[in-house]
């Protein structure tokens, strides 16, 4: 029997892992995502003065990454006269990031990596970056729709400036494939797709086991979760 991956990841995200990550592995590859990210920020003069006022930017993903940036970019393209400014404030700030992937993203759009918490957690980055700056001014956090905000509010401030949703029709052709028992792998990225996928797969309770490959230890607890202890699940 052929092997059928699913990949659930942006489209051109996707065609990179089967070139790259999964290049070597001996299946048929599917793309469906259930991933879209969308870019709902405004900045203007207001918003780079509040900016100015943060020595700290947490970012909780890399999408928060690049949203930060690739909104900001757009922004200075209209606003030729704030290059000078906008430079001048990210020379000054210091970045903290919530694990090694978001911390990757980072350094891709040319800043350095400021903290970075033990363990890929929201509450240990805020508890361990407290312990290391005490005296600190509360910093600012880059979020999305799907971000737990209560958590960020009770420490500093928080911008939410991307959603995170499901594209349109993806939900119905995942069913399709779900029906015909195929899928034999699974590479899940992030808490939130996983959720969309298992939204779909908890209709199938008698599913043939599907090998997991996971980034990070989050989806891989988020997993664990909804499917329990039997299941084959690979940590990359």
């Amino acid at each position: 029997m052929t092997r059928l991956f699913l990949l659930t990841r942006e489209p051109k995200k996707n065609i990179v892992d089967m070139k790259t990550r999964f290049k070597d592995y001996p299946a048929r590859f599917v793309s469906i995502p259930l991933i879209e990210i969308v870019y709902d920020f405004q900045w203007s003069f207001e918003k780079v003065e509040e900016l100015e006022g943060y020595p700290w930017i947490f970012f909780v993903s890399p999408s928060s990454v690049n949203a930060f940036f690739e909104t900001l970019k757009e922004y200075i393209k209209t606003n030729s006269s704030m290059v000078s400014k906008i430079e001048q404030i990210l020379k000054l700030k210091y970045f903290a990031v919530v694990g090694p992937f978001t911390g990757k993203e980072l350094v891709k759009h040319g800043y350095n990596i400021g903290f970075m918490p033990s363990k890929s957690y929201g509450k240990n980055l805020i508890d361990e970056w407290v312990k290391a700056y005490p005296n600190e001014i509360e910093p600012l956090w880059i979020i999305g729709n799907k971000g737990n905000i209560k958590n960020y509010a009770k420490y500093g401030n928080y911008w939410q400036m991307y959603k995170n949703q499901c594209p349109l029709g993806s939900p119905e052709k995942l069913r399709e494939y779900m029906k015909e028992n195929i899928i034999t792998d699974y590479f899940v990225s992030s808490p939130s797709i996983w959720s969309r996928f298992f939204y779909v797969a908890k209709d199938f309770p008698n599913y043939p086991p599907i090998d997991y490959y996971v980034l990070g230890n989050t989806t891989y607890r988020a997993i664990k979760r909804d499917l329990g202890k039997y299941v084959n699940i690979k940590v990359l």
